[in-house]
Protein backbone atom coordinates (compact mmCIF):
# COMPACT_ATOMS: atom_id res chain seq x y z
CA UNK A 1 0.00 0.00 0.00
CA UNK A 2 3.02 2.36 0.79
CA UNK A 3 4.38 1.44 -2.93
CA UNK A 4 0.95 2.30 -4.41
CA UNK A 5 0.83 5.89 -2.42
CA UNK A 6 4.93 6.59 -3.26
CA UNK A 7 4.81 5.70 -6.80
CA UNK A 8 1.36 8.24 -7.53
CA UNK A 9 3.79 11.42 -8.53
CA UNK A 10 0.83 13.59 -7.08
CA UNK A 11 0.83 12.06 -3.92
CA UNK A 12 4.63 12.09 -3.53
CA UNK A 13 4.97 16.09 -4.96
CA UNK A 14 2.48 16.56 -1.73
CA UNK A 15 4.23 14.69 0.73
CA UNK A 16 7.71 16.09 -0.47
CA UNK A 17 6.14 19.84 -0.25
CA UNK A 18 4.91 19.39 3.41
CA UNK A 19 8.28 17.48 4.65
CA UNK A 20 10.28 20.62 3.70
CA UNK A 21 7.38 22.94 4.79
CA UNK A 22 7.64 21.46 7.78
CA UNK A 23 11.18 21.88 8.62
CA UNK A 24 11.16 25.15 8.34
CA UNK A 25 8.24 26.08 9.98
CA UNK A 26 10.49 23.79 12.97
CA UNK A 27 12.98 26.03 13.03
CA UNK A 28 11.39 29.31 12.82
CA UNK A 29 8.55 28.14 15.49
CA UNK A 30 12.09 27.16 17.81
CA UNK A 31 13.39 30.49 17.11
CA UNK A 32 11.34 33.21 16.59
CA UNK A 33 9.61 31.66 21.28
CA UNK A 34 13.43 31.61 21.81
CA UNK A 35 13.45 34.74 20.52
CA UNK A 36 10.46 36.17 22.49
CA UNK A 37 11.59 34.49 25.73
CA UNK A 38 14.49 35.97 26.06
CA UNK A 39 13.24 39.78 25.47
CA UNK A 40 10.77 38.84 28.69
CA UNK A 41 11.85 36.18 31.37
CA UNK A 42 8.79 36.65 33.09
CA UNK A 43 6.60 34.58 30.16
CA UNK A 44 3.68 36.80 30.01
CA UNK A 45 5.05 37.80 26.45
CA UNK A 46 5.33 34.22 25.08
CA UNK A 47 2.16 33.42 27.04
CA UNK A 48 0.55 36.41 23.91
CA UNK A 49 2.95 34.90 21.51
CA UNK A 50 1.21 31.48 21.82
CA UNK A 51 -2.15 33.01 22.29
CA UNK A 52 -1.33 34.39 18.98
CA UNK A 53 -0.02 31.39 17.14
CA UNK A 54 -2.96 29.29 18.12
CA UNK A 55 -6.37 31.94 17.79
CA UNK A 56 -6.42 31.73 13.69
CA UNK A 57 -7.44 28.27 14.24
CA UNK A 58 -10.54 28.77 16.34
CA UNK A 59 -11.41 30.75 13.02
CA UNK A 60 -10.41 27.95 10.92
CA UNK A 61 -14.36 27.44 9.87
CA UNK A 62 -14.29 30.72 8.22
CA UNK A 63 -12.34 29.54 5.52
CA UNK A 64 -13.55 26.24 5.05
CA UNK A 65 -16.09 27.38 2.76
CA UNK A 66 -13.92 28.62 0.85
CA UNK A 67 -11.57 25.94 0.02
CA UNK A 68 -14.66 23.64 -1.21
CA UNK A 69 -15.42 26.30 -3.93
CA UNK A 70 -11.57 27.03 -4.81
CA UNK A 71 -9.07 25.30 -6.41
CA UNK A 72 -6.54 23.89 -4.03
CA UNK A 73 -3.64 24.48 -6.01
CA UNK A 74 -3.67 28.36 -6.20
CA UNK A 75 -4.62 28.21 -2.30
CA UNK A 76 -1.58 26.13 -1.36
CA UNK A 77 1.01 28.14 -3.73
CA UNK A 78 -0.30 31.05 -3.08
CA UNK A 79 0.05 30.37 0.64
CA UNK A 80 3.95 29.56 0.39
CA UNK A 81 4.42 33.06 -1.62
CA UNK A 82 2.71 35.24 1.50
CA UNK A 83 4.15 33.32 4.18
CA UNK A 84 7.44 33.78 3.02
CA UNK A 85 6.89 37.24 2.47
CA UNK A 86 6.00 38.03 5.89
CA UNK A 87 8.83 35.52 7.29
CA UNK A 88 11.10 37.96 5.61
CA UNK A 89 9.41 40.51 7.07
CA UNK A 90 10.16 38.65 10.64
CA UNK A 91 13.72 38.64 9.84
CA UNK A 92 14.21 42.32 9.13
CA UNK A 93 12.45 42.44 12.43
CA UNK A 94 14.84 40.35 13.88
CA UNK A 95 18.20 41.77 12.51
CA UNK A 96 17.01 45.15 13.96
CA UNK A 97 17.03 43.69 17.25
CA UNK A 98 12.94 45.15 17.27
CA UNK A 99 11.28 44.75 20.51
CA UNK A 100 8.19 42.05 20.83
CA UNK A 101 5.46 44.44 20.50
CA UNK A 102 6.34 44.83 16.82
CA UNK A 103 7.65 41.04 16.32
CA UNK A 104 4.23 39.37 17.77
CA UNK A 105 1.82 41.36 14.54
CA UNK A 106 4.15 39.35 12.41
CA UNK A 107 3.69 36.09 14.21
CA UNK A 108 0.17 36.33 14.13
CA UNK A 109 0.35 36.77 10.47
CA UNK A 110 2.12 34.04 9.33
CA UNK A 111 0.11 31.95 11.39
CA UNK A 112 -3.02 33.28 10.01
CA UNK A 113 -2.42 32.51 6.36
CA UNK A 114 -1.06 28.78 7.23
CA UNK A 115 -4.69 28.27 8.96
CA UNK A 116 -6.26 29.56 5.66
CA UNK A 117 -4.73 27.37 3.63
CA UNK A 118 -4.46 24.39 6.21
CA UNK A 119 -7.83 22.66 5.09
CA UNK A 120 -6.75 22.79 1.54
CA UNK A 121 -4.03 20.05 2.23
CA UNK A 122 -6.39 17.57 3.64
CA UNK A 123 -8.87 18.39 0.46
CA UNK A 124 -5.93 17.60 -1.67
CA UNK A 125 -5.10 14.51 0.12
CA UNK A 126 -8.71 13.57 -0.09
CA UNK A 127 -8.82 14.08 -3.99
CA UNK A 128 -5.47 12.00 -4.85
CA UNK A 129 -5.90 9.50 -2.15
CA UNK A 130 -8.74 6.53 -2.53
CA UNK A 131 -10.56 5.59 1.01
CA UNK A 132 -8.56 2.32 1.03
CA UNK A 133 -5.17 4.04 1.79
CA UNK A 134 -6.29 7.29 3.87
CA UNK A 135 -4.76 5.25 6.96
CA UNK A 136 -1.29 5.20 5.43
CA UNK A 137 -1.53 8.06 3.56
CA UNK A 138 -2.57 10.47 6.80
CA UNK A 139 0.80 8.16 8.05
CA UNK A 140 2.91 9.20 5.54
CA UNK A 141 1.87 12.56 6.12
CA UNK A 142 2.66 12.15 10.10
CA UNK A 143 5.86 10.88 8.98
CA UNK A 144 6.90 14.24 6.95
CA UNK A 145 5.22 16.74 10.06
CA UNK A 146 7.01 14.28 12.55
CA UNK A 147 10.63 14.06 10.86
CA UNK A 148 11.48 17.76 10.10
CA UNK A 149 10.18 18.32 13.33
CA UNK A 150 12.31 15.45 15.01
CA UNK A 151 15.38 16.84 12.69
CA UNK A 152 14.86 20.13 12.59
CA UNK A 153 13.75 20.32 16.52
CA UNK A 154 17.11 18.71 17.34
CA UNK A 155 18.84 21.00 15.90
CA UNK A 156 16.98 24.12 16.94
CA UNK A 157 19.04 24.89 19.80
CA UNK A 158 22.63 24.63 18.15
CA UNK A 159 21.53 26.22 14.70
CA UNK A 160 20.22 29.48 17.50
CA UNK A 161 23.40 29.33 19.42
CA UNK A 162 25.89 29.25 16.30
CA UNK A 163 23.73 30.90 13.19
CA UNK A 164 21.04 32.99 15.66
CA UNK A 165 17.19 33.40 15.04
CA UNK A 166 18.31 35.20 11.49
CA UNK A 167 20.13 32.58 10.48
CA UNK A 168 17.36 29.88 11.61
CA UNK A 169 14.57 32.66 9.78
CA UNK A 170 17.00 32.30 6.41
CA UNK A 171 16.45 28.68 6.31
CA UNK A 172 12.35 29.12 6.68
CA UNK A 173 12.35 31.44 3.87
CA UNK A 174 14.26 29.08 1.56
CA UNK A 175 11.65 26.75 2.60
CA UNK A 176 8.68 28.32 0.92
CA UNK A 177 10.26 28.41 -1.75
CA UNK A 178 11.37 25.14 -3.11
CA UNK A 179 7.68 23.45 -1.65
CA UNK A 180 6.45 26.42 -3.83
CA UNK A 181 7.75 24.85 -6.92
CA UNK A 182 7.03 21.36 -5.85
CA UNK A 183 3.45 22.16 -5.48
CA UNK A 184 3.40 23.72 -8.72
CA UNK A 185 4.22 21.11 -10.34
CA UNK A 186 1.50 19.13 -9.70
CA UNK A 187 -0.90 18.29 -12.84
CA UNK A 188 -4.20 19.70 -12.92
CA UNK A 189 -5.61 16.48 -13.96
CA UNK A 190 -5.61 15.40 -10.51
CA UNK A 191 -8.03 18.14 -9.77
CA UNK A 192 -10.89 16.15 -11.42
CA UNK A 193 -12.39 15.00 -8.59
CA UNK A 194 -12.87 18.43 -7.66
CA UNK A 195 -16.71 19.29 -7.55
CA UNK A 196 -17.82 22.67 -9.57
CA UNK A 197 -20.05 24.27 -7.30
CA UNK A 198 -19.47 27.48 -8.43
CA UNK A 199 -19.07 31.08 -7.32
CA UNK A 200 -19.18 31.98 -3.53
CA UNK A 201 -21.70 34.62 -3.07
CA UNK A 202 -22.57 35.93 0.36
CA UNK A 203 -25.60 33.35 0.58
CA UNK A 204 -23.57 30.95 -0.97
CA UNK A 205 -21.55 31.28 2.14
CA UNK A 206 -23.31 31.20 4.78
CA UNK A 207 -25.22 28.21 3.26
CA UNK A 208 -22.08 26.16 2.92
CA UNK A 209 -20.86 27.17 6.56
CA UNK A 210 -23.97 26.16 7.79
CA UNK A 211 -23.58 22.82 6.20
CA UNK A 212 -20.65 21.97 7.11
CA UNK A 213 -21.70 22.79 11.26
CA UNK A 214 -24.59 21.07 11.05
CA UNK A 215 -22.75 17.72 9.21
CA UNK A 216 -20.21 18.22 12.55
CA UNK A 217 -22.76 18.46 15.11
CA UNK A 218 -24.67 16.03 13.47
CA UNK A 219 -22.71 12.86 13.35
CA UNK A 220 -19.58 11.39 15.55
CA UNK A 221 -17.28 14.17 14.15
CA UNK A 222 -19.08 16.55 16.75
CA UNK A 223 -18.44 14.74 19.78
CA UNK A 224 -14.74 13.99 18.75
CA UNK A 225 -14.38 17.73 18.51
CA UNK A 226 -15.85 18.17 21.69
CA UNK A 227 -13.52 15.65 23.64
CA UNK A 228 -10.82 17.91 22.20
CA UNK A 229 -11.50 20.97 23.63
CA UNK A 230 -10.02 20.52 27.59
CA UNK A 231 -7.52 18.95 26.20
CA UNK A 232 -6.17 21.68 23.73
CA UNK A 233 -6.85 23.70 26.29
CA UNK A 234 -4.29 22.00 28.86
CA UNK A 235 -1.69 21.60 26.16
CA UNK A 236 -2.06 25.05 25.19
CA UNK A 237 -0.82 25.92 28.80
CA UNK A 238 2.46 24.13 27.69
CA UNK A 239 3.08 25.92 24.71
CA UNK A 240 4.64 29.01 26.03
CA UNK A 241 6.40 27.51 29.13
CA UNK A 242 8.39 25.02 26.96
CA UNK A 243 11.41 27.14 26.44
CA UNK A 244 11.00 28.17 29.90
CA UNK A 245 11.45 24.66 30.94
CA UNK A 246 14.13 23.83 28.84
CA UNK A 247 15.73 26.91 30.34
CA UNK A 248 15.38 25.13 33.59
CA UNK A 249 16.31 21.69 32.79
CA UNK A 250 19.74 23.44 31.09
CA UNK A 251 19.60 25.92 28.41
CA UNK A 252 18.41 26.27 24.90
CA UNK A 253 19.71 22.89 23.94
CA UNK A 254 17.08 21.48 25.53
CA UNK A 255 14.14 23.30 24.97
CA UNK A 256 15.19 21.67 21.60
CA UNK A 257 15.77 18.49 23.03
CA UNK A 258 12.29 18.36 24.77
CA UNK A 259 10.44 19.65 21.30
CA UNK A 260 12.27 17.37 19.60
CA UNK A 261 11.31 14.23 21.39
CA UNK A 262 7.90 15.14 21.56
CA UNK A 263 7.91 15.40 17.74
CA UNK A 264 10.22 12.09 17.76
CA UNK A 265 7.09 10.72 19.87
CA UNK A 266 4.49 11.75 17.84
CA UNK A 267 6.75 10.63 14.53
CA UNK A 268 7.10 6.81 16.62
CA UNK A 269 3.10 6.71 16.63
CA UNK A 270 2.43 7.51 13.09
CA UNK A 271 4.72 4.68 11.81
CA UNK A 272 2.76 2.36 14.36
CA UNK A 273 -0.70 3.66 13.76
CA UNK A 274 -1.38 1.59 10.55
CA UNK A 275 -0.63 -1.55 12.02
CA UNK A 276 -3.53 -1.11 14.35
CA UNK A 277 -6.46 -0.05 12.12
CA UNK A 278 -7.98 -3.39 13.05
CA UNK A 279 -8.43 -2.39 16.77
CA UNK A 280 -11.74 -0.34 17.66
CA UNK A 281 -10.79 3.34 17.78
CA UNK A 282 -12.39 3.66 20.73
CA UNK A 283 -10.55 1.26 22.77
CA UNK A 284 -7.77 2.42 20.98
CA UNK A 285 -7.77 5.63 21.88
CA UNK A 286 -8.76 5.25 25.70
CA UNK A 287 -5.46 2.78 26.17
CA UNK A 288 -3.10 5.28 24.25
CA UNK A 289 -4.34 8.44 26.55
CA UNK A 290 -3.68 5.96 29.62
CA UNK A 291 -0.34 5.46 28.69
CA UNK A 292 0.48 9.16 27.50
CA UNK A 293 -0.58 9.86 31.20
CA UNK A 294 1.58 7.69 32.93
CA UNK A 295 4.83 8.54 30.75
CA UNK A 296 3.87 12.49 31.25
CA UNK A 297 3.98 12.00 35.05
CA UNK A 298 7.21 10.28 34.62
CA UNK A 299 8.90 13.41 33.14
CA UNK A 300 7.50 16.27 35.59
CA UNK A 301 8.80 13.71 38.47
CA UNK A 302 12.01 13.31 36.53
CA UNK A 303 12.61 17.08 36.01
CA UNK A 304 11.59 19.03 38.77
CA UNK A 305 11.80 15.79 42.03
CA UNK A 306 14.94 13.88 40.74
CA UNK A 307 16.51 16.33 38.95
CA UNK A 308 17.14 14.17 35.83
CA UNK A 309 16.88 16.14 32.77
CA UNK A 310 17.67 13.49 30.79
CA UNK A 311 15.20 11.43 31.83
CA UNK A 312 12.66 14.00 31.62
CA UNK A 313 13.17 14.47 28.05
CA UNK A 314 13.05 10.98 27.38
CA UNK A 315 9.55 10.09 29.36
CA UNK A 316 8.46 13.55 27.54
CA UNK A 317 9.20 11.63 24.04
CA UNK A 318 7.34 8.13 25.27
CA UNK A 319 4.32 10.70 26.20
CA UNK A 320 3.79 11.27 22.94
CA UNK A 321 4.45 8.02 21.25
CA UNK A 322 0.29 6.68 21.96
CA UNK A 323 -0.60 10.59 20.94
CA UNK A 324 0.82 10.21 17.55
CA UNK A 325 -1.36 7.06 16.42
CA UNK A 326 -4.17 8.52 18.04
CA UNK A 327 -3.31 11.92 15.53
CA UNK A 328 -3.82 9.24 12.58
CA UNK A 329 -6.21 7.07 13.09
CA UNK A 330 -8.68 9.28 14.72
CA UNK A 331 -7.96 11.54 11.79
CA UNK A 332 -8.15 9.29 9.15
CA UNK A 333 -11.94 8.21 10.55
CA UNK A 334 -13.12 11.56 10.44
CA UNK A 335 -11.63 12.26 6.83
CA UNK A 336 -13.06 8.96 5.71
CA UNK A 337 -16.88 9.45 6.98
CA UNK A 338 -16.46 12.46 5.40
CA UNK A 339 -17.78 13.41 1.89
CA UNK A 340 -15.19 14.31 -0.77
CA UNK A 341 -16.85 18.15 -1.65
CA UNK A 342 -17.28 18.50 2.38
CA UNK A 343 -13.79 18.01 3.27
CA UNK A 344 -13.04 21.87 3.77
CA UNK A 345 -16.07 22.57 5.53
CA UNK A 346 -15.83 19.73 7.92
CA UNK A 347 -12.04 20.00 9.10
CA UNK A 348 -12.09 23.51 9.55
CA UNK A 349 -15.12 23.56 11.76
CA UNK A 350 -13.60 20.47 13.78
CA UNK A 351 -10.17 22.24 13.89
CA UNK A 352 -11.86 25.74 15.45
CA UNK A 353 -14.13 23.60 17.47
CA UNK A 354 -11.27 21.50 18.81
CA UNK A 355 -8.41 24.38 19.41
CA UNK A 356 -11.24 27.11 20.42
CA UNK A 357 -9.83 26.98 23.72
CA UNK A 358 -6.05 26.44 23.23
CA UNK A 359 -5.23 30.46 23.02
CA UNK A 360 -6.98 30.79 26.44
CA UNK A 361 -4.48 27.88 27.41
CA UNK A 362 -1.59 29.66 26.10
CA UNK A 363 -2.10 33.00 27.87
CA UNK A 364 -3.10 30.93 31.32
CA UNK A 365 0.25 29.70 31.35
CA UNK A 366 1.98 32.45 30.74
CA UNK A 367 0.30 33.85 33.30
CA UNK A 368 0.78 30.98 35.71
CA UNK A 369 4.31 30.79 35.36
CA UNK A 370 4.52 34.28 36.88
CA UNK A 371 2.87 33.80 39.69
CA UNK A 372 3.69 29.92 40.76
CA UNK A 373 6.09 27.84 38.86
CA UNK A 374 7.21 26.28 35.58
CA UNK A 375 7.38 22.83 37.36
CA UNK A 376 3.56 23.79 38.30
CA UNK A 377 2.28 24.35 34.95
CA UNK A 378 4.15 21.59 33.53
CA UNK A 379 2.34 19.44 36.21
CA UNK A 380 -1.10 20.43 35.42
CA UNK A 381 -0.49 19.25 31.33
CA UNK A 382 -0.57 15.95 32.42
CA UNK A 383 -4.03 16.40 32.71
CA UNK A 384 -4.62 16.51 28.90
CA UNK A 385 -4.30 12.45 28.20
CA UNK A 386 -5.92 11.77 31.10
CA UNK A 387 -8.76 14.22 29.98
CA UNK A 388 -9.14 12.53 26.89
CA UNK A 389 -9.29 8.89 28.35
CA UNK A 390 -11.55 10.12 30.94
CA UNK A 391 -14.24 11.66 28.14
CA UNK A 392 -13.93 8.56 25.78
CA UNK A 393 -14.77 6.51 28.34
CA UNK A 394 -17.61 8.45 29.18
CA UNK A 395 -19.19 8.68 26.15
CA UNK A 396 -20.78 5.79 24.81
CA UNK A 397 -20.84 6.60 21.33
CA UNK A 398 -16.79 7.31 21.49
CA UNK A 399 -16.25 4.44 23.36
CA UNK A 400 -17.60 1.82 21.12
CA UNK A 401 -16.19 3.75 17.98
CA UNK A 402 -15.37 0.67 15.36
CA UNK A 403 -12.12 0.43 13.93
CA UNK A 404 -11.00 2.36 11.44
CA UNK A 405 -11.11 -0.15 8.73
CA UNK A 406 -14.72 -0.53 9.00
CA UNK A 407 -15.72 2.85 8.58
CA UNK A 408 -17.36 3.98 5.55
CA UNK A 409 -18.12 7.55 4.02
CA UNK A 410 -21.73 9.22 5.87
CA UNK A 411 -24.78 10.28 3.49
CA UNK A 412 -24.44 13.91 3.41
CA UNK A 413 -28.25 14.11 4.09
CA UNK A 414 -27.38 11.96 7.25
CA UNK A 415 -24.91 14.71 8.60
CA UNK A 416 -26.61 17.76 7.55
CA UNK A 417 -30.48 17.23 7.51
CA UNK A 418 -31.34 15.02 10.41
CA UNK A 419 -27.85 13.73 12.07
CA UNK A 420 -27.33 10.31 12.66
CA UNK A 421 -29.74 8.30 15.35
CA UNK A 422 -27.66 7.21 18.31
Amino acid sequence: MYRELLTNKAFLLLFLGRLITNAGDSVYLVATLWYLSQSDASGVVAGLAGFLITVPQVFQFIFGPFVDRLQVKPVVVGAQIVQGVFVTFLLILVTKNAPALLVLPVVFGIHLVATAAKPAYGKWMRLIVPDRLMVHASSIMGFANETADVVFNSMSGVIIATAGVAGSLWFDVSTFAVAMVLFGLIGVSHMARESALGKLSFKAFWGDLVQGVRFVSGTLVGKIALTAVLANGLNGMLLPILPHIGEALGGPEYYGFLVAAQSAGILAGTLVAPLLTGVNVGILVIGCMVTSTIAWVGSVVAAFIFGSPDVSVSMFGVAWLPVGIMNVVVSSAVMVITPPHFVGRVGSTVQSISTMVMPVGALIGGVLAVFSSVGTVFGLTCLTPLSIALLWVAIRDLRGMPAASKLTPLPVAEGVDRGIPR
